[in-house]
């Protein structure tokens, strides 16, 4: 009983001390960001670009970072592990994956199953369902998290390495 209310008491406190040390935080990503490459399984996808998002803590030689963020172009890693996407228009795309269907809308920035009204992504419950996710042209940007995460429920294994001092990332499937 002795061990568990000094638990509770140290935790407590940690809590406390990271409340009044951080001051107030902004959780939105930095507006400026810099494009990074991307590699799936060794083979860079020429002509597209991952967002690297980073804010320096300290300029020293092991290149440390205070906060990082990436947000990788999803079709082109679909299209680059064996998806079939066809877009219908600039905002709308169909995606097929070993006999599983999916639509893509750029307008509301949701995946759906075939025949589902439901937000694919949305529902992976990620993160306290937080997702990162810019619009390009023809393209959703999603964070590595996401990204990951709509790959396990397809039941593939996927790893995801950001090099933000090397602007560079590299997804790769596991067998």
């Amino acid at each position: 009983m002795k061990k568990a209310v000094c638990i509770v008491v140290l935790l407590l406190a940690l809590l406390g001390v990271g409340a009044c040390g951080s001051g107030e935080q902004a959780w939105e990503k930095p507006t400026a960001w810099q494009k990074g490459s991307v590699f799936v399984n060794g083979a860079e996808l020429e002509g597209e670009y991952a967002m690297i998002y980073s804010e320096p803590v300290s300029t020293d030689e092991m290149g440390w970072f205070g906060w990082a963020g990436t947000e990788l172009p999803f079709t082109a890693i679909l299209k680059a592990c064996g998806f079939e996407v066809a877009w219908t228009d600039d905002f709308h795309a169909r995606m097929t994956f070993r006999n599983r269907h999916f639509a893509l809308d750029l307008t509301t920035q949701k995946v759906s199953e075939e025949n589902g009204d439901d937000d694919f992504i949305g529902n992976l419950g990620l993160g306290g369902g937080c997702t990162s996710c810019s619009v390009g042209e023809r393209e959703i940007f999603f964070d590595s998290t996401t990204t990951c995460g709509f790959f396990r429920e397809l039941g593939e294994d996927v790893r995801i390495q950001v090099d933000v001092a090397g602007l560079r990332v590299d997804v790769t499937f596991v067998l």
